[in-house]
């Protein structure tokens, strides 16, 4: 995995997964699985408007 290291000093993965467009709440956690599984450590949540939010509860068991 490469990263691009901030102003402040910190490393930020370049390879990231969005799921600003899945609507499903469980296929949101499905995919974040499979990524998390795959490597992917920058996982964006940002909501997209004018895009109706999911609500996904957040859980420590990834895999």
């Amino acid at each position: 995995m490469e990263y691009k290291k901030l102003n402040n000093g910190l490393e930020m993965p370049i390879l990231g997964m969005g799921t600003y467009q899945v609507r499903d709440p469980e296929e949101c956690k499905n995919q974040v699985k499979l990524a998390l599984k795959h490597s992917y450590r920058l996982i964006d949540t940002a909501r997209a408007i004018p895009m109706k939010p999911i609500s996904v509860k957040p859980s420590r068991k990834v895999v």
